[in-house]
């Protein structure tokens, strides 16, 4: 059942020719609203029509009115894909209206679980929700699923899943469960290290690094003298990489703080994470990209003892605990 939404306009006081009138003038502006799950119905109606010869998972944003905004499908059956969702160019799934951020949220999917996603929210204004209104930030679903992103709604389900029909989606979207991602403490296993290297300088490899704990962050007093520019180290915990720990410039980025030295590096960079005892870098749709010393560019890396990535201009070293602690 279809519900209208009703906004009136009307002056209530204006002042013509020096004199003081009531306006009896209303203007009134008729809205249709869709009740959500015939929103939803419809909108996973029309993904499963533009997908229904296709393998693997298929997702889609659904606009206030119950239109397929954008869609897309993974299709990998023996690596790990992502997802990115925002209003910026270089997100793979765009929303365009403001409640979205321009970097919104990542989606990943791994091959040996197939029938999960796992969401990583990236901390934008109007965040992201299950369908009950709470608020969520990483989350491992269960397929079929929806979740709300401000007026929009995102639904995923698989290929063998659509064959259940509009309805059945909807209503097993709704049902669908939603749980934090569980952190696993050997995910913790590796220390990190940024360094900026725009303006080349003689190396401080030898310099002894101190031993750092989880969540910690630590500032080479040595590379600050030198530059003004510091290295940092730091170990993010089980629980920070199970939440999404991001890099880049922006404030709400995670311990190195905003990275203001480095203009090449953007607002928020890359995302450094954990499935299981896993550890992942994921481009976040940068400007200048995230590069491999030996792989090249990439947009999504299994983090290994010894990688060293480019941030923009900014080296990122993956080391061992054992090497520090």
């Amino acid at each position: 059942m279809r519900r209208d939404l009703t906004i009136v306009v009307q002056r209530m006081h204006r002042e013509i020719d020096g004199t003081s009138r009531d306006g009896k003038t209303c203007i009134a502006y008729v809205f249709p609203v869709e009740p959500e799950p015939v929103r939803l119905e419809r909108g996973a109606r029309e993904l499963i029509m533009k997908t229904r010869e296709g393998e693997g998972v298929h997702y889609g944003m659904i606009d206030h009115a119950g239109r397929l905004a954008s869609h897309g499908s993974m299709l990998a059956r023996d690596k790990v894909e992502t997802v990115s969702i925002g209003r910026h160019s270089h997100a793979d799934l765009r929303g365009a209206t403001d409640d979205f951020a321009l970097r919104h949220a990542l989606l990943v999917r791994r091959p040996e679980r197939a029938d999960e996603l796992f969401w990583f929210d990236l901390g934008g204004d109007d965040g992201t929700c299950d369908l009950a209104g709470r608020r969520i930030g990483s989350a491992t679903l269960d397929l079929p699923c929806a979740l709300r992103l401000g007026s929009h709604l995102f639904v995923a389900f698989s290929a063998d899943q659509a064959n259940l029909g509009a309805l059945g989606i909807a209503e097993l979207s709704r049902a669908s469960f939603v749980r934090a991602n569980a952190p696993a403490k050997t995910a913790a296993k590796f220390v990190y290290t940024l360094e900026d290297v725009s303006i080349r300088e003689p190396s401080s490899a030898g310099t002894q690094l101190p031993r750092i704990g989880e969540d910690q962050t630590f500032s080479s007093p040595l590379r600050q003298a030198v530059r003004g520019v510091p290295q940092i180290v730091f170990r993010p915990s089980a629980d920070a990489l199970a939440r999404g720990f991001m890099l880049g410039r922006y404030e709400r980025c995670g311990a190195p703080g905003t990275l203001e030295w480095e203009q090449r590096l953007s607002r928020v960079h890359a995302l450094l994470f954990s499935i299981g005892d896993a550890s992942y870098i994921a481009d976040l749709g940068s400007t200048n990209g995230t590069r491999h010393e030996t792989l090249g560019e990439v947009r999504l890396k299994h983090l290994c003892d010894g990688d060293v990535l480019w941030l923009g201009d900014t080296r990122l070293r993956v080391g061992a605990c054992s090497i520090i602690d």
